[in-house]
């Protein structure tokens, strides 16, 4: 009997969670199908594949179902040959970390956009460079990637924060991008990968700005984009 292992990735057109497993589809060439679904338009058959309700999620034949961005990652990776990470055991689990401290970086981007006061976003701001800082300490000299020539999840992981901060530095000069050298050379990198502009879904500067809006609710930021 033949095992149905066919790939759809569910998500929303803005999710930069989305976008990570995307990139990583593109990057191994991983044949799947792709559904773009609403926040506040959920189908029926949303309820039934997504054990949390969230996204993205990606559906493995017409039963299984695997959740959250980095586990998601890691089933393409195996499945691919095991190529988007290091071999050496410490390395590889080295990456996983990092690729986990994004998460915090993201929490922290999303909370500068939410700021309410300009006070607050301030403060949100100041705790993003403090982890971007950290964060340009672990590079490699020499790049163009993560840990240099080879291409892994922490460069799929980080591409859609850095395609955000770029909008957003666009719309409020926030930071001072040659005071983390390396990661300037390193998003800029990324952002210039086809695989990465192709995993933009939609109208991604109109998506963004509705993301600020709907996020910031009427606070410092979404005052601005008016």
């Amino acid at each position: 009997m033949k095992v149905d292992n066919t790939l759809k990735l569910v998500t929303f057109a803005s999710c930069p969670f989305g976008q990570r497993i995307l990139i990583t589809l593109l990057y191994t060439n991983t044949k799947h199908d792709l559904v773009v679904i609403e926040p506040g338009n959920l189908p029926a058959w949303f309820k039934q594949v997504s054990p949390l309700g969230n996204v993205p999620i990606l559906q493995v034949g017409k039963q299984k179902t695997i959740f959250e961005s980095s586990v998601i990652n890691n089933y393409l990776n195996q499945i691919t040959g095991n190529h988007l990470l290091p071999d050496d055991p410490l390395q590889s689990a080295m990456c996983c970390s990092w690729i986990e401290f994004c998460s915090t970086c993201l929490s922290g981007f999303v909370s500068m956009i939410a700021a309410p006061t300009e006070i607050i976003f301030n403060e949100s701001r100041d705790k993003l460079l403090k982890n971007l800082y950290v964060l340009e300490q672990q590079l490699d000299k020499k790049g163009p990637y993560f840990i240099g020539k080879q291409f892994t999840l922490v460069d799929s992981t980080y591409a859609p924060l850095f395609l955000r901060i770029k909008y957003l530095s666009e719309i409020i000069d926030f930071y001072e991008i040659t005071e983390l050298p390396k990661i300037k050379t390193w998003s800029e990198n990324l952002l210039d990968l086809e695989i990465v502009q192709n995993s933009i879904i939609g109208d991604f500067p109109k998506n963004f700005q509705m993301f600020i809006q709907k996020m910031g609710n009427g606070g410092y930021i979404s005052g601005l984009c008016k």
